[in-house]
């Protein structure tokens, strides 16, 4: 009878740890799924968050777009009243900011912000440094450039080289 009771007991005991156990599995559970929940929510707040700055910096570079455009126009009005040497300084000082601005350009419009493509960027600027001199076919540009991503601090300084050697060769290595 003894062994019985004590056999009982140990049953019973066991049966109440493993209730506890299968208590505090199911509020751990609980909680987990509340703690992932709450990292849920805050994930989805963070990727709009990235949206929305992603958003800004697109209008901030089609603003400095527009802006370094106006600043063109402007150059363009005074050039009139230019005489040859100040007239070239004066086309110069347009080139360079337009190539700021076709930076700007490209990175509003393409996907990444953070980078831009220059096999996409420098054929075009090349075609319109060909175009604003009037090379009538007597230099021929061929571009052959891998795609290399640089962000806006790096292309910048980049493209404002490339102006000055294209324009220099456009200028001055042919009759």
């Amino acid at each position: 009878m003894v062994i019985l009771l004590a056999s009982g007991g140990l049953l019973y005991k066991q049966y109440r740890q493993k209730q506890k156990s299968a208590a505090l599995i199911a509020e751990t559970n609980k909680v987990i799924s509340q703690k992932n929940q709450a990292i849920t929510q805050k994930n989805e707040a963070l990727e709009q968050l990235v949206t929305e700055k992603e958003w800004l910096l697109k209008e901030v570079h089609h603003r400095v777009k527009n802006n370094l455009h106006t600043v063109i126009c402007l150059l363009e009005s005074q050039a009139a009243y230019l005489e040859s040497d100040a007239r070239q300084a004066n086309e110069v000082s347009q080139q360079r900011i337009y190539t700021m601005s076709l930076i700007h350009q490209k990175i509003y419009q393409s996907e990444d912000i953070k980078s831009i493509d220059m096999s996409v960027y420098l054929p075009e600027f090349i075609q319109y440094l060909d175009d604003s001199f009037g090379n009538n076919l007597r230099i021929h540009f061929e571009v052959d450039i891998d795609p290399v991503q640089l962000d806006i601090s790096q292309a910048v300084p980049v493209a404002l080289i490339i102006n000055e050697a294209v324009t220099n060769s456009i200028k001055y290595a042919f009759p």
